[in-house]
């Protein structure tokens, strides 16, 4: 049975954060206030980068004390992953998406269209050269980041895969492979162009585009080559 009183929870030096069972009309105001604070930390760095963010910035604009922050996160390092697993969060819709009911070629289509624009989105790309900018400090966190977004793509396209027709899935050495390699003919250079400033592509371009790479997939399952 969890106990209903709340308990302390160790944290660095002689710091404690007290915690709470999810049925005490505390736990509530604790989580809003991470929260807010993790939105005001998001802000802050895609604003002004890890090195230039300011912890009190961060307080401030989440509208608490810096002890309360404290209490939350031991210190900014902490509160930068915690931005990060937010943001990978968000990434993963537990909906079944309606492309996965379609055929092969409008399947993939559809997929690659509803993508792109998420990886190009202005908070994906900002987020990822924020990571990209503190390699020494985070060497794996970008890597890390990318990973579990695409992460859970792949696992989408998998499943897509398992319900093609046999004589098609059957050509499928490596349905990861074969997922990394529709997610790498989807972005095409567009996601480099777009870190370097390039304008997004209009919706028409990225749709010509995503069936292209639907395309190419499918005749490299034909060929057995994925």
């Amino acid at each position: 049975m969890i106990c209903q009183v709340p308990h302390w929870q160790h944290r660095t030096g002689n710091e404690q954060m007290r915690t709470w069972d999810s049925s005490n009309p505390k736990a509530a105001l604790m989580t809003r206030k991470r929260d807010l604070i993790v939105a005001a930390a998001l802000k802050e760095f895609l604003d002004d980068g890890y090195e230039g963010s300011s912890v009190n910035r961060i307080a401030d604009e989440a509208g608490v004390s810096i002890k309360t922050l404290y209490r939350h996160f031991e210190n900014k390092e902490d509160l930068f992953i915690a931005v990060i697993k937010a943001a990978c969060a968000r990434a993963s819709d537990p909906r079944e998406p309606e492309w996965m009911e379609m055929a092969p070629l409008t399947g993939l289509t559809v997929a690659a269209t509803e993508h792109l624009p998420f990886i190009l989105s202005v908070e994906q790309l900002a987020l990822y050269r924020v990571v990209t900018q503190a390699p020494d400090r985070f060497p794996q966190l970008g890597l890390s980041y990318r990973d579990q977004v695409v992460g859970e793509r792949v696992g989408r396209l998998r499943m897509f895969f398992d319900r093609w027709p046999d004589a098609l899935r059957s050509r499928i050495a490596d349905p990861s492979d074969a997922a990394h390699t529709f997610i790498a003919l989807t972005e095409g250079d567009f996601v480099e162009a777009a870190l370097l400033g390039a304008a997004p592509p209009e919706p028409a371009a990225i749709r010509a585009h995503s069936e292209l790479a639907a395309r190419r997939l499918l005749a490299l399952v034909e060929a057995e080559l994925v």
